[in-house]
This record gives C-alpha cells, structure tokens and sequence, in this order.
C-alpha cells in the first residue's frame, strides 16, 4: 500500500515536472536572429505583443504568413525556403509565436491560443498590404496545428490555402504521444494531472481544439507534409488530418524525413509540391 502511494506521488510530481516544461517558454527565448529587413506587430486577444519579421521582395504580389513549431524560431524552421517564395512572387511573414523569440508571453498553448493570434494576423496582413493581395499560411509542427486550427475559423476570403508541414491531431494526443513514447510514462495516469496542471497555469484545456475537428470545416486547400521517419509527431497524424478533410487536401509523404525534416530530406519534391499548390491556388482564385 504504501508503495503505491509512493509510486502516485512520483507520478504526480513528474505530471507536474513535464507539465511546467510543456507549456512554459523555457528553451524558447534563446539568442534569435532576425529573418528580414522589416517588422511588424500586433496585441494579442490577451494582451500580449507579438512580433514578426518581414523578408519582402520586389513587386510582391502577396503574402506568405509563416508559424515556426514549439520551442523552435523563424531561421531554424524556414531560413531555407524564404527565397523560393520570393521567386514565387511572396513576401514572407515570420511570426515569432507567442512565449517564443522576440514575442510576449510566459506560456506556449500547442496552437490553442496561437489559432486567434493567426487570425489576428491575417488581419494584419490585410491592414499592412491590403485585402486584395492573396494571403497563404503555412507552419511547422505546433505552427501547422496553429495554422490548420485558424483555417477552420472564418478567414479572410484572400487567405488562399494553408501548408501544413508535420502537424499534429490535437494537443491532447500529442501530449499522449510524447508521454508514453519520450518520457515513458503512462498517459492515462499522468495526463490528466498535465491537463489540470496547464489549466491552471497556462489557462486553456489540451482537450480543448482538434485538428481533424478543424479540417471538416476548412474550405481552402490545403496541402498537408509530413516525415515518414518523425518520431515526435508520427506522420499517422497528417493520415488522419487529410482523412478529415472536407475538401481540396493533399498530402505529401517524405521518405526518410524526420521531424520537422522534409525540405531538408527532399528539397526537390518538397519544392516541387509546394509550388504546384501555389500555384494551383492562384489559377482557381
């Protein structure tokens, strides 16, 4: 019996331990670098301001608005593609998410409060370059479950499509995932003291948005990607993403890839579909 409680009590406190790390900025405000000339703000639903960096390019005709992944920064997620959108025709966005680089916050949210900071910057976006200019949101690990969560809100109608590289089902089956695959614990035991946790100090439930939930209501393209080598987030979570989908999605397998490594794995194939979706999007506008 009284091995047992031990045993609860260990529990309990590791619950507490990996909550703390999970949704705190700790690891997240490292030195950054600045990924372009320019820089925008807003505020937060919530208070908080939040920054993005702008590599523009000549005559652009519109905006590519990206969302780097947890714990991770615009140069490690997106350094090396800013300049294919460039010869696309797009200036790129890099948001600093919140909790994270140059932005406000304590508490990262796993793309449940970053979903209302994506929307509020398209409306920035369409503040800064006007509404006319098509708009396509793309994002890494937590910032393609941001930008996937954003798209089934009501967007802007130049928001054009949304690519979502190596997102995940919901923040409660990663933490699942992670729980029991990373930090060997039992999820069922352990999550729902997180869960409790994260409430109370970060303010949101894990249980509180699904990406699946979300497709059935996106009506943009969307072209999902994903490692078929990703530990961290199994590819099996884009699989169950685009099988929700209720409309135009495609879904791009990269042999070999781990997490959050596919342009590096295939930068030809990864090119090659992104821009045939940009594409694709622009002649259907």
């Amino acid at each position: 019996m009284l091995l047992a409680i031990l045993v609860l009590i260990l529990l309990l406190l590791l619950a507490i331990c990996v909550a703390t790390l999970v949704v705190t900025g700790r690891g997240a405000k490292r030195k950054f670098e600045s990924v372009g000339e320019q820089e925008l703000s807003i505020l937060s639903a919530d208070g908080l301001r939040l920054y993005a960096d702008v590599a523009d390019c000549p005559d652009a005709k519109g905006t590519i608005l990206l969302f780097h992944g947890y714990h991770s920064c615009p140069v490690r997620d997106f350094s090396t593609i800013y300049t294919d959108y460039a010869r696309l025709g797009y200036r790129s966005v890099y948001v600093h998410q919140r909790a994270h680089g140059k932005s406000g916050g304590r508490f990262t949210c796993l793309g449940i409060k970053e979903k209302e900071d994506c929307l509020a910057w398209t409306r920035c976006i369409n503040e800064t370059y006007g509404a006319d200019a098509p708009v396509f949101l793309s994002g890494v690990s937590m910032g393609a479950t941001t930008v996937l969560l954003a798209a089934g809100s009501a967007l802007p109608a130049n928001v054009k499509g949304v690519i979502a590289d190596c997102g995940f089902t919901s923040p409660k089956e990663i933490l699942a995932y992670l729980l029991e695959n990373k930090y060997h614990l039992p999820s069922r035991l352990v999550l729902p003291v997180m869960a409790a946790v994260i409430r109370l100090s970060a303010g949101y439930r894990p249980d509180a948005e699904s990406t699946p939930a979300a497709m059935q209501q996106i009506r943009i393209p969307v072209l999902l990607i994903h490692g078929k080598a990703d530990h961290f987030v199994p590819c099996e979570m884009s699989v169950r993403n685009q099988t929700a989908a209720r409309g135009n999605c495609t879904l791009l397998l990269v042999e070999g890839a781990r997490h959050a490594k596919s342009f590096e794995t295939d930068p030809e194939r990864y090119l090659a579909a992104v821009e045939k979706f940009i594409r694709s999007c622009e002649a259907s506008a």
